[in-house]
């Protein structure tokens, strides 16, 4: 019967922890017996994005150069040595005949493409040090690493932002139809 409740447990043990093939010592018969088997367990590289907020943007009018600055902050954790990842930002509205350096649009489905906001994304990590401000292309990894924190919840501190810059479509000084203009970015963070 301790034969048979060694085998569960070990079938078990293996299911569980994915296990790789096992040393096992059998116990011997008597009074008390004893076996031995080897354990390993392998944590997998992990990220997490948290905190993130909707970026809205109710009373915008178009400045005198057709610019606007909005920021957004939130916690990246990662496992990984240094608590290192790479970020990726997509945005779903396709971005073309964009300005210079701005690959992200915000479009009003009423309008057409006649009518939208260009926009860039920068990144930057903000505690425990501010980093230097990067521009992201839209769908494309960054190919440098940041550093994340080694809690998943930053401590409630977060340590990275987006500022995001919009440009009028039409130019400087060429406003846009009023109306609501929308994009939805999908963030991943990838452990290095």
């Amino acid at each position: 019967m301790k034969k048979i409740n060694m085998l569960i447990m070990s079938s078990l043990l293996g299911i569980f922890f994915s296990l790789p093939a096992m040393a096992v010592t059998p116990g011997e018969p008597g009074g008390t017996s004893t076996a031995r088997l080897d354990m390993s367990v392998t944590l997998l590289p992990e990220a997490q994005v948290s905190g993130l907020t909707n970026i809205v943007t109710n009373d915008w009018k178009d400045s005198p150069r057709g610019f606007y600055s909005a920021p957004s902050s939130f916690c990246v954790y990662s496992t990984q040595a240094s608590n290192a990842y790479y970020i990726t930002v997509q945005g779903a509205n396709t971005a073309t005949e964009l300005p210079t350096g701005y690959t992200y649009r915000l479009n009003n489905p009423l309008f057409g493409s006649t009518d939208h906001f260009a926009y860039a994304v920068a990144f930057q990590t903000i505690a425990p040090t501010i980093g230097t401000a990067v521009d992201l292309v839209n769908g494309q990894k960054y190919q440098t690493s940041f550093a994340g924190s080694d809690v998943p919840d930053c401590g409630g501190v977060n340590n990275a932002a987006f500022t995001l810059h919009y440009i009028s479509s039409k130019g400087p000084m060429k406003p846009v139809t009023n109306g609501l203009y929308t994009d939805v970015l999908t963030v991943t963070v990838t452990p290095v």
